[in-house]
């Protein structure tokens, strides 16, 4: 099992999806990007406000804000969100295939 690059065995497997964010509005859903987001203004992904993320002066992660499960102490782009999380147990399970 694995291949073989260069002469030696390594082993291999299929990369784990990550859920999809939207970067206009921040929510973490199944097919959501920006290019077809409705939402008629930036959200920013760090302290949940009507700016871009990119112009955000937050630094405080106590006052990040995440839009997904509308708690503060967290970004809406970080990993230990219970949304982002939520969602990437789903798929996991559907794809069985990439385990780590």
């Amino acid at each position: 099992d694995g291949i073989v690059i260069r002469g030696k065995r390594v082993r291999a497997r299929k990369m784990a999806r990550e859920p999809c964010r939207c970067l206009k509005c921040q929510k973490v859903e199944a097919n959501h990007i920006a290019v077809n987001c409705s939402s008629e203004k930036d959200i920013c992904g760090t302290c949940g406000e009507e700016h871009r993320t990119a112009e955000c002066k937050e630094i405080d992660p106590n006052k990040f804000k995440c839009v997904n499960c509308k708690t503060h102490g967290h970004a809406s782009w970080g990993r230990e969100c219970p949304a982002y999380q939520h969602a990437a147990h789903r798929l996991r399970q559907r794809d069985t295939e990439a385990t780590y």
